[in-house]
């Protein structure tokens, strides 16, 4: 036995080949990381922009709708005091009361107070796709 030779290690080198399929796999995870991060950063910017459309108009329809019969309901009232016209009061009478308070649409009932709360539900996902977006934005 010739005492110039190093003993051998117990844990060996990774040799050449090893290293480079060591490299590609986590070349291939960084980019399958970078993948799914940037599908979920696209995703929240997608629904906040569709959030950010429709919480508004959902907030405007419901409040509209809330309001209208109560100003009908004060137009009929100047309206008796001021006109003695009895079709006229007929006529505000009959709208003031087949306005509708919930309409059925594919199976969904929708009431104003329901569009108003699916208005500031779309509020607060607005805000929460914002925030994972910044997140998001940040880890890619």
């Amino acid at each position: 036995m010739n005492h110039s030779d190093p003993a051998p290690h117990p844990i060996s080198r990774p040799t050449e080949p090893a290293k480079a399929s060591i490299a590609s796999l986590f070349s291939g995870l960084w980019l399958t990381r970078n993948i799914i991060w940037a599908f979920a950063h696209f995703t929240a910017c997608f629904v906040l922009q569709i959030s950010e459309f429709f919480a508004p108009l959902l907030l405007v329809l419901g409040i509209g709708w809330s309001l209208v019969p109560h100003v009908v309901g004060l137009a009929s009232h100047s309206l008796n005091t001021a006109s003695a016209d009895s079709q006229t009061r007929d006529l505000i009478a009959h709208i003031t009361t087949s306005f509708p308070m919930q309409v059925e649409v594919s199976g969904h009932v929708l009431t104003p107070h329901g569009l108003i709360m699916d208005g500031f539900l779309l509020m607060a996902l607005t805000a929460f796709c914002a925030t994972v977006s910044a997140w998001l934005g940040r880890q890619v």
